[in-house]
């Protein structure tokens, strides 16, 4: 079984029959999901955990007895 590896405009061929190529694909695969999963972990916790806010506030909770009519509707609405 012979490999040759021509890189070209198209990208790159290998010619190594059926099992080297399905050998490589594997590979490539495995290291495509494992790049791909790292950088989303990454991205994510960069974008999600953090830089989170600094300026949030806290949002005035009431028990719904001390509200009125008005509020209700509002509410309601």
């Amino acid at each position: 079984m012979s490999l040759s590896l021509s890189v070209g405009f198209g990208g790159v061929r290998v010619n190594s029959g059926r099992f080297g190529r399905w050998v490589l694909s594997t590979l490539l695969g495995f290291c495509g999901f494992g790049v791909g999963v790292s950088c989303g972990l990454t991205i994510g916790y960069y974008l999600f955990i953090y830089f989170q806010p600094c300026d949030v506030k806290d949002p005035v909770i009431r028990p719904l007895v001390e509200r009125d009519t008005k509020s209700f509707t509002l509410i309601a609405a």
